[in-house]
């Protein structure tokens, strides 16, 4: 096991120098194939509530076709209104070459809905005042700060603590990112990445997008707690909502697992393994990013945290969710982004409201997720409705290619938007009354 820094730099150099005839190969044993047409007449359906029955048939009917729009070789789908699930379905093969079909507890990957599930663990510890969002934690990292001035947990969650990105770390940080194929066995293995590295930006003043801010993050929680970042999900957030299915990728322990999606490039209604460094390495290996984009989920699970956000206040008190799904600042008072910048998710305010009977531009949208190198997710949440989705593929045609996935999910959403009513109409609770742009 690579467990220095040294060793981890060498052994990315001796997989880079290799790279380019490595993907040239890659290409020759990996070449595009049709996508098989009758992987759209697998379907696995789990939860299905009979007072949602003419939203979920709609909604399931239509769930081919946006596989087949999306050109993916599977989709899956959960739907969670008022605190429960009330739709679980997948269309499709997790696995082509194998023939394996994608189910309702087919582990796909979370991308960025990692950073909203690390936030949910970070909402219980200030809950239980063991986490202060805006005390000075660079104090914590003496290996990074150097000279550089403060920046808190708060900063961290909003990107905007002045961490640098693949780009802006040393040689070791830039050929993992191109090569994901290196083992880190625990938090700290991975802040060897980021240990050694001064802040790129000052704390507090500008917006910009580092995973590594996430790493920190999870350390924090370990240093705070003496657990282990899994052992703390799995005990604060996890246990409690009987969740099963989220866990890090390529952990070192033995966890059980179900079937686990490939990830695959597909354009134009064909597809090949992505990435293509497959030849040598079984998949992507996402070890340093557990608390950002490394874990594994089902979306039924997904849509489990989303309904507890939302409906269980002795999960995370209505305060706490305020403070954690509220736009937030920069130090001199301005929104971060025009708004769209919460802690662990972006929000989205006066949405054009064409999914719901009455058209509105009032309603609050909660979203986490992301589309990257052959898997996507999306998680939404809209408090005003109680209503929660989370949609997972495992096919992209580009890399970072959002909007196509987020498309579809807003028109799966529809499906049962159209005719539910505001959550203060039925007597349950409502947590937009909490979620204020000011």
């Amino acid at each position: 096991m690579l467990r220095s820094r040294a060793s981890k730099l060498l052994f990315a150099l001796i997989i880079t120098a290799f790279t380019s005839g490595i993907i040239y190969a890659g290409f020759m044993a990996n070449p595009f194939k049709p996508l098989p047409e009758e992987r759209l007449l697998l379907v696995n359906r789990d939860a299905s509530s009979s007072e949602y029955s003419e939203s979920i048939d709609q909604a399931s009917a239509y769930l081919r076709v946006a596989a087949e729009k999306l050109s993916v070789p599977s989709i899956s789908v959960s739907v969670g209104i008022n605190g429960e699930v009330v739709w679980s379905e997948a269309v499709g093969l997790s696995d082509i070459d194998n023939h394996i079909p994608a189910t309702t507890t087919t582990l796909y990957r979370t991308n960025g809905v990692a950073k909203s599930i690390t936030a949910a663990a970070i909402m219980k510890m200030v809950e239980s005042n063991m986490i202060d969002l805006d005390m000075p934690v660079n104090h914590l990292f003496p290996n990074i700060d150097g000279n550089n001035p403060d920046f808190t947990t708060r900063e961290l969650l909003t990107h905007t603590a002045g961490i640098g990105y693949h780009d802006d770390l040393g040689i070791a940080a830039k050929l993992n990112s191109l090569c994901e194929c290196m083992q880190f066995d625990s938090v700290s293995d991975a802040m060897s990445l980021v240990n050694g590295y001064d802040l790129t930006r000052d704390p507090g003043h500008e917006y910009h997008y580092s995973s590594y801010g996430y790493i920190m993050i999870s350390k924090i929680l370990e240093d705070k707690t003496g657990l282990s970042f899994y052992n703390l999900l799995r005990d604060s957030v996890l246990s409690p909502l009987d969740i099963s299915s989220v866990m890090p990728d390529h952990y070192p322990e033995p966890i059980a697992k179900t079937d686990k999606i490939v990830s695959y490039k597909t354009t134009g209604g064909n597809y090949k393994v992505w990435p293509t460094l497959k030849i040598l390495f079984h998949d992507r290996n996402l070890s340093y990013d557990w608390a950002a984009g490394g874990m594994l989920a089902t979306p039924t699970d997904l849509v489990k945290i989303g309904n507890a956000l939302l409906t269980d206040p002795e999960f995370v008190s209505p305060e706490i969710f305020h403070e954690f799904t509220s736009p937030q600042k920069y130090r001199n008072g301005e929104y971060i982004r025009n708004q769209e910048v919460a802690l662990g998710w972006s929000v989205i305010t006066n949405h054009p409201w064409d999914i719901h009977k009455d058209y509105r531009e009032d309603v609050t949208i909660l979203r986490s997720g992301s589309v990257k190198k052959g898997s996507g997710n999306i998680l939404l949440l809209i408090p005003e409705y109680n209503f929660v989705i989370d949609v997972a593929v495992n096919g992209s045609e580009k890399n970072w290619s959002f909007e196509p996935l987020w498309n579809e999910v807003l028109t799966l959403s529809k499906f049962f938007l159209m005719d539910l009513k505001p959550s203060h109409l039925i007597g349950t609770k409502q947590a937009v009354n909490i979620i204020s742009t000011n």
